[in-house]
Order: C-alpha cells, then structure tokens, then sequence
C-alpha cells in the first residue's frame, strides 16, 4: 500500500482514549499486558519504539499480534512547550470513490466526537474523505466479530454506508484480521453478511429495500420533481430525470417537500434511464453533499426502477455512478445484494497535537 504521513493539528480534542461503554472483553480468554513499548522493526518510517496506552490495559491473547501490526499504536512525544503529539494509524480506501478513512480500533478502546471527523475528514485541513470509519470489535461477538462505526464528512452518524463496508471488508482481509470469504460485520441497521474473495469485487447483502408509500417532491434549479422514498437502513429520496445535469450543480441540498417525510435528513438520489436494466445516478448525501457513489442509493435507485418498469419478480440492475458502476441484484421480496470494488490505496500516521 502507498504510503503517507498526514498532520492535522486542530483534531485532538475529538479523540478519547477511554473505553466505550459498548466494549466488551471476554475475560475468560488469556490475555497480555500491553503497557510496555512495542519496538516495531516494520513501522512505516523505520523502526521504532511505541507507547501503548491502550485502555483496557489487558486484551485477548488472540488478538494481541493483529494490535501490533493494526491497530493504531500511539507514539507519544514532545513537539513544543506544552504539547505532546500523539500519532495514530489509520488507512484511505475507495468504493467507486466513495471515500473513506479507517481507523482501526481493535480494543473498541476510541471515542470518536463530531469536531474530530469533520476535521479529519475535510479536504483542505484535513485528510479529506466522505466519511469515516472505526473499526472495532462487536459488542455480541456471537452475531458478528466486527462492527462499523460510520460517521458522514460532518461528524454526523450514519445508520449505514454500502460502499463503506465493502471497503472496510477489504481491509479485514487484506489486514489478516479476517479470512476471505463469508464475513459478518455490524452496523446500526443490523448485521451485514459480506463476501470478499482475496481479489476483485465485494459482494454485500444489503437486507430488505423498502418503498414507502407516499410522492415526495424534489426542488433544484427552480425545477421540480415528483419522486418515491425508499429505506435502505437510512433514507433516500428518488427521482428520474431525463439527463444527470438536470439535477443541476448540487452546492446545497435539494429542497424535499413535505418536509415531514425525512426529519433527519434525506439522501437524494436523481437518476437517469440508460437501457434495459441499466440506470445513471447522481446522489447528494445528507451531511456530506454530492459524492461520486452511495451504496445505499443504489439499492435504493435499483428498487426504484425495478418499480418503475414493472419488474416485481427477480431482476439486476447496472447502477453507474459518477465514480464508476456496481451491480444491485434484487429478489421479489426486495431483498439487494449489492457487488462492486473496494480498494485501499494509503496507510497514514496522523500526528494529533494534543494541549
């Protein structure tokens, strides 16, 4: 993987050592002690002693080498007079440039706030991505090992991001935290089953697209149109439009009447008809703006076209996205499976200054 060394300096407020109150360590398990320095002969820039403060102080024996290699070991040092620079591991990825920065957090030992994401995640002070991901251990080990703690570009949580997880599914496997193949991973909409070969596209059961009943209207460049809502684990808002530039330049959210219909917000999603099967979207995500992809929406775009031509039993769909194009097969209780790239294109040390 590229390389980088990324230093943001107004974020360390945003980042809590302390456990979450949802992680749990089976105790029963052998554990190791991780309160002296690991000298990593492997570290990105030479070797060198880590800290560790990793609070809880005892994991899992079984996890303690994927800790060392993974899961961000944090560097502390001097930079100036009352300041202490505390560096951290994270990772850059992409769906169809959908993208993401990763951290892992394999002892669920981070509290993440809103002002560190949105810093972290803008593109001129920052490192600049759609959103963020932590990467940490379920709290019900026996529904799924791992769980994805989504946040948009504004620090806002999110229920459920498709490209997102395939991304993350590429890193498990590509980390070793993860054996290809079939993969579980929690989310706030449930559990996600997740198919990752050692190459090539991911394959994600997105669960149940839902169309609820009611017309919503979309307003953009004093053009309006007539659209369905849709749940995909969060909301969308559908339109068809006969060309992508209809949708105009998306610098702000489309205005969605009634305003009722999403009160925390909506993803909009303007499609174009492109063949048989095969539809174009563009898509402004609520706390992000326009992206060059959305999982979710897909699925959603996916259902509403299925509708709109009638096809109530089994069908597939070719979704393209500014960024590229993922399949969206469908079964006639509107259930999605979604199949497209994830690739992780940088390792990063981001310095947090902390006062």
């Amino acid at each position: 993987m590229n390389q980088a060394r990324v230093r943001t300096l107004a974020v360390g407020s945003g980042l809590d050592l302390e456990p979450s109150p949802a992680t749990r360590i089976n105790r029963s398990e052998p554990t190791k002690s991780l309160a002296a320095p690991i000298v990593r002969e492997d570290a990105p820039f030479g070797p060198r002693a880590w800290a560790v403060p990793v609070v809880p102080k005892q994991i899992p024996e079984k996890m303690t080498k994927a800790l060392a290699r993974t899961n961000a070991p944090y560097r502390q040092r001097p930079v100036r007079s009352g300041i202490m620079s505390r560096q951290i591991r994270a990772f850059k990825g992409h769906g169809t440039e959908n993208d993401f920065i990763l951290i892992p957090d394999l002892t669920g030992s981070l509290k993440i706030e809103s002002g560190f994401v949105a810093a972290i995640c803008d593109r001129h002070r920052g490192v600049g991505a759609d959103g963020l991901i932590r990467i940490a251990p379920h709290e019900d080990p026996s529904e799924a090992e791992w769980f994805m703690d989504y946040r948009n570009h504004d620090g806002s949580l999110a229920e459920m991001c498709g490209n997102g997880i395939r991304v993350m599914a590429r890193y498990l496997v590509d980390s070793g935290l993860v054996e290809p193949g079939s993969v579980k991973i929690g989310t706030r909409d449930g559990v996600k089953e997740v198919s990752v070969p050692v190459d090539g596209d991911i394959s994600v059961n997105m669960g149940v697209v839902t169309a609820i009943p009611g017309a919503i209207t979309v307003a953009v460049e004093e053009r309006e149109y007539q659209g369905g809502k849709f749940d995909v684990g969060n909301p969308h808002a559908v339109v068809f439009v006969d060309a992508l530039d209809d949708a105009g330049p998306l610098l702000a959210a489309p205005d969605v009447k009634p305003q009722s219909a999403f009160p925390a917000g909506v993803n909009v999603e303007f499609v174009r008809i492109d063949g048989e099967r095969e539809v174009s979207m563009r898509v402004y995500e609520r706390g992000v703006g326009e992206t060059r992809s959305c999982g979710t929406g897909t699925c959603a775009v996916a259902l509403a076209s299925a509708e709109r031509f009638g096809l109530l039993e089994k069908s597939s769909w070719t979704v393209n996205v500014l960024g590229g194009s993922v399949k969206v097969d469908l079964d006639s209780a509107g259930n999605a499976i979604m199949t497209g790239p994830a690739v992780i294109v940088a390792e990063l040390v981001i310095d947090l200054e902390l006062r």
